[in-house]
């Protein structure tokens, strides 16, 4: 039931991967400009050079959000198995005292 409980709240509270992508992106064309306004450009100038040296926001947005669902369905792959691994040791040690 923990494990539910768990599951159920990763559900509704995570972030989606579109939005971990958006928040990383923009991060960095933030970071970027910042580096140039530090470097004495305009601010407007400074994001749209950050925002170029970035290149394409699309493609880049689609192929990140690809890797990420993998990288979601990867690591609860390996979750669910981790798990029952777990639980057949448990159930083992429990049939094994008995």
């Amino acid at each position: 039931m923990l494990r539910f409980g768990r599951r159920l709240r990763e559900f509704w509270w995570r972030p989606t991967v579109d939005r971990e992508v958006a928040d990383e992106l923009a991060f960095h064309v933030e970071m970027r400009t910042r580096d140039l306004v530090a470097k004495g450009m305009e601010p407007e100038a400074a994001r749209a050079a950050a925002a170029r040296r970035l290149g394409d926001p699309a493609a880049i947005q689609h192929r990140l959000t690809k890797l990420g669902k993998e990288r979601d369905r990867t690591m609860g792959r390996t979750e669910w198995w981790n798990e029952l691994w777990h639980d057949l040791r448990f159930g083992y040690r429990t049939l094994a005292r008995q």
